[in-house]
């Protein structure tokens, strides 16, 4: 068995097991105890597409690495492992809306006006104003934005 190898069937028994990735997750869904040679081959094992939602395995993958910065989806189900899967257009992602309050944890689907649209985690909220971080925005990068729901163009919230 190769080291890749190896590395992969040890995250799949990793999340088999149900050991959360979320426990050992630090901030950008980079887990700590990871090395960065380890995260080096996981990132060249799961090259991931700006919008392109893969398997379960290509996710485990990109929270286990830097990978998930180039994709908003991977990004956020690091910082919430409920969120559903086929979540690749935008219409998918409005499909999961079930509320239009925020609160810190919800997942926000933003209306891109493009056909996958975005997703962003929600840090925390203050009145109206409403704090998010994102994978894949601006383009290939994680960052963080504030603002309203309107001014952000949130159409509503997955809890």
């Amino acid at each position: 068995m190769t080291h890749q190898s190896a590395w992969r069937t040890l995250s799949l028994l990793a999340a088999s097991a149900a050991l959360m990735i979320t426990a050992t997750v630090a901030s950008g869904c980079i887990a700590s105890d990871v090395s960065d040679e380890a995260a080096d081959e996981a990132s060249n094992e799961a090259q991931l597409s700006a919008e392109e939602v893969g398997t379960a395995e290509d996710e485990l993958l990109a929270c286990a690495s830097a990978t998930n910065c180039d994709n908003c989806v991977y990004y956020a189900r690091c910082r919430k492992p409920s969120l559903p899967y086929g979540l690749t257009s935008y219409n998918d992602k409005v499909a999961i809306i079930n509320t239009q309050t925020a609160s810190a944890g919800a997942v926000a689907i933003i209306n891109t006006g493009s056909y996958y649209g975005h997703v962003a985690y929600v840090t925390s909220v203050s009145g109206s104003t409403i704090n998010i971080a994102e994978g894949n925005w601006p383009s290939g990068s994680c960052g963080t934005r504030s603002g309203t729901k309107t001014g952000l163009k949130i159409a509503g919230f997955y809890k």
